[in-house]
C-alpha cells in the first residue's frame, strides 16, 4: 500500500543533487569494503589490497575501487578458480539465493520509508524496477558471502536446507553505530535515514559499523 507522504518522498528523492548521490555512493563502496576485509579478516585472509582500496575510493567511486576490489576478494574468498558468474550452479547460485533474500528484505525497507525503490543514487540497469534496493543492498552483501563460504554448498542444485538457512540470514545481529540490530532491522535504519539525508537533516547515512562476523566452527 502507499505510504502517507510517498509523493513527499519521492520529490525529496529527485531533488538530491548529483554531487550528494555521489558522496553516497562513495560512503556505500567503503562500506562494502569494509564488509569484504571484515570477511577475509575473519577467514584469516590476508586483507592488505582491500584495504588499500578502500583508502583510494573517492566521490563516486570514479575510479572504480569496487570493482578491482571484487577482483581481489572473490579469488581469496573462495579459491583462485572461482568466478562470479550469475548463471552457474554451487556456490554462485547460493549466492545468488542469499542475494534475492536481502534485496527483497531492502525493497521492503525503502517501501516501507515511503521512498520510490527505482529512483537510484548510482545503479543504472533500465531492467530493474528496484534500482535504489540495488544500491543500498551492498553494504550487506558480505554477511551473505561469509554465510555462504560456512555452508557445505554442493556443486549442483541448492539444498532445501541451504535455502532455509540463508532465508534465516536477516535475522543475524550487525552494528548500526553501536546498537544491535538484526539485519532486517538495519536495512529500515538505512532507508530512514536516507529519508533524513534527501531532507538535509542529516550529512550521511546510516550505514552497519560492522557485520560481526564469526567463523562457523
Amino acid at each position: 500500500g502507499s505510504h502517507s507522504v510517498e509523493a513527499q518522498r519521492i520529490d525529496l528523492q529527485t531533488g538530491l543533487s548529483k554531487p550528494r548521490k555521489k558522496q553516497i555512493w562513495a560512503d556505500i563502496v567503503r562500506c562494502k569494503i569494509r564488509g569484504q576485509i571484515e570477511v577475509l579478516t575473519t577467514l584469516n585472509k590476508p586483507t592488505e589490497r582491500l584495504k588499500r582500496l578502500e583508502s583510494e575510493v573517492r566521490s563516486g567511486d570514479e575510479g572504480n575501487r569496487e570493482a578491482t576490489a571484487a577482483q581481489v576478494y572473490w579469488p581469496l574468498l573462495f579459491g583462485p578458480t572461482f568466478r562470479r558468474n550469475r548463471d552457474m550452479p554451487g556456490v554462485n547460485a547460493a549466492l545468488n539465493y542469499g542475494y534475492t533474500i536481502l534485496r527483497a528484505c531492502v525493497c521492503r525497507a525503502i517501501t516501507g520509508a515511503g521512498l520510490h525503490p527505482n529512483i537510484p543514487l548510482h545503479h543504472t540497469n533500465k531492467y530493474s524496477s528496484f534500482r535504489l534496493a540495488d544500491d543500498l543492498m551492498e553494504v550487506f552483501r558480505p554477511a551473505v558471502d561469509l554465510h555462504v563460504a560456512n555452508l557445505n554448498v554442493a556443486q549442483d542444485e541448492l539444498s532445501s536446507d541451504s535455502r532455509a538457512s540463508l532465508a534465516a540470514l536477516v535475522d543475524k545481529v550487525v552494528l548500526i553505530g553501536e546498537r544491535k540490530r538484526t539485519i532486517l532491522d538495519a536495512t529500515q535504519d538505512v532507508a530512514h535515514s536516507l529519508v533524513s539525508v534527501c531532507a538535509g537533516e542529516t550529512p550521511r547515512l546510516t550505514l552497519p559499523s560492522s557485520l560481526r562476523l564469526q567463523r562457523q566452527e
